[in-house]
């Protein structure tokens, strides 16, 4: 059985996070750092230029479309990260860079802030003290610099409103007026229950992934099955040893999928995960995201954004 008998969205399998090292110093009180660093176990733990481009080779002429520089640490801590950026921007992948900004270097964001790819900037509020290893003037300060190199590369800044008073609201719209920019709320997660318990989603549920089940290459070469996967309970493949078709039409990832899809017995990280759906037994995933999208580019052109009406409608794709 190959993996398009499955009728899963066509938004799957589209992208491949990297994670550049292992360890990351920035130190997020809301990320299970050390779950990461506790289950891996190669002593290979950073990528190099050389071998990143070992990764592309077994990545291109894939379903894979973007590359995303983030994964379980922040990118930037990794000496070769430029020139991997530009690496994947040359062999024509979308390309994403998600970042603190710790360890920004100005030098080495002359060398890609030009270029026509998105760097989404995680941000956290004044005085919130969440980030052991980031101190708000190195935050700010590295924020003050990026803007100042006046780069054409998309922006966006987000911030994770985990419990943010209004307070802290206020703190980031002066920031927002300061530097000129736009700041975008993302939801928190418990990180698929690594970060807290969450309700466990009954087996025999069918589900989709949310966040369209992008697999995070590892230093070692190692594919774990997404960015919630910071235990690495399902490695699907090795991308140094096989062609990333191979590992999409693997046994491993298979296995998981069924589970997904409620054919077969057995527990997987998704069944902990908030970004996973479940959705009526009687629809495929590809019928039920191709409803919603259906369903999304209606309410977009009929009904008022900011009205009781869309948020009820809303409530039913959620």
């Amino acid at each position: 059985m190959l993996i398009d008998d499955l009728k899963l969205p066509v938004s799957y399998f589209k992208s491949i996070e990297f994670t550049m090292q292992v360890g990351c110093s920035v130190g997020c009180n809301f990320c299970p750092q050390g779950v990461f660093v506790k289950n891996y176990r190669s002593n290979i733990k950073s990528f190099t230029l050389e071998s990143f481009k070992k990764a592309l080779n077994n990545i291109k002429n894939s379903t894979i479309e973007e590359i995303k520089f983030s994964g379980f640490s922040e990118p930037l801590e990794n000496a070769y990260i430029y020139d991997c950026i530009l690496e994947a921007y040359k062999e024509g992948f979308r390309v994403e860079l998600i970042t603190t900004l710790k360890n920004f270097s100005k030098a080495g964001f002359e060398t890609i802030k030009n270029l026509p790819i998105k760097c989404h900037i995680s941000i956290q509020p004044p005085n919130l003290n969440n980030r052991k290893g980031l101190s708000d003037a190195t935050a700010w300060n590295n924020v003050e610099q990026l803007l100042s190199l006046d780069p054409k590369c998309y922006l966006v800044f987000g911030c994770l409103d985990n419990g943010l008073t209004q307070s802290m609201k206020n703190d980031l719209k002066s920031i927002e007026n300061k530097f000129n920019i736009s700041i975008k709320y993302e939801r928190y997660t418990t990180r698929a229950g690594y970060m807290g318990s969450i309700l466990k989603t009954n087996p025999h549920k069918k589900l989709i992934c949310k966040h369209n089940l992008g697999q995070v290459a590892l230093p070692n070469g190692d594919l774990a099955l997404c960015c919630m996967d910071f235990g690495l309970k399902h490695i699907v493949g090795n991308i140094f040893e096989e062609h990333y078709l191979n590992i999409l039409n693997g046994e491993k990832l298979k296995e998981i999928l069924l589970i997904m899809l409620g054919q077969k017995e057995g527990e997987i990280l998704c069944q902990t995960c908030e970004y996973a759906k479940a959705i009526p037994g009687f629809l495929s995933p590809k019928c039920y995201v191709n409803a919603r999208e259906t369903f999304k580019n209606l309410r977009d052109k009929l009904v008022p954004k900011n009205s009781s009406t869309r948020k009820k409608l809303d409530a039913l794709f959620r």
